[in-house]
């Protein structure tokens, strides 16, 4: 699904802390997180994200790559507003609509319908065409 999370804009005091664990975890000062700052400071970067209620893989999907501010940044502000936008959708029982309107299903597998969809046609199917 072609998503536009990472739009949203971080406030002045939670953009500087997100700079300072940055560059706390860089400390080759080269500008980039490898995989083995990465890791070494893993505790510190989950502590972090577990503080502002995201998932503490946000930043597993990067493997051995490294990773700049500007990535970083956009990979957090992405998290953040999917998981704040999910939070609340459980908040107004979205979940609950979306699945009385799933088609077909089993008890055995009642996400049949979805699971053989592609991509664009859940994009499809969540914005109603």
């Amino acid at each position: 699904v072609d998503s536009q999370a990472g739009a949203w804009i971080l406030e002045e005091e939670e953009e500087r802390k997100l700079t300072e664990l940055f560059q706390s975890i860089d400390k080759n000062n080269d500008g980039e997180l490898d995989e083995e700052e990465r890791t070494e400071y893993r505790d510190a970067l989950t502590r972090f994200l577990m503080e502002r209620g995201l998932r503490s893989r946000t930043f597993e999907e990067l493997g051995k790559s490294t990773v700049n501010m500007k990535e970083f940044k956009a990979m957090f502000v992405a998290e953040w507003e999917t998981t704040r936008k999910e939070q609340c959708l459980a908040d107004v029982k979205m979940i609950r609509a979306a699945a009385s309107c799933l088609p077909g299903g089993s008890p055995s597998d009642p996400l049949r319908a979805i699971e053989d969809m592609s991509e664009q046609e859940i994009e499809g199917w969540c914005r109603g065409a």
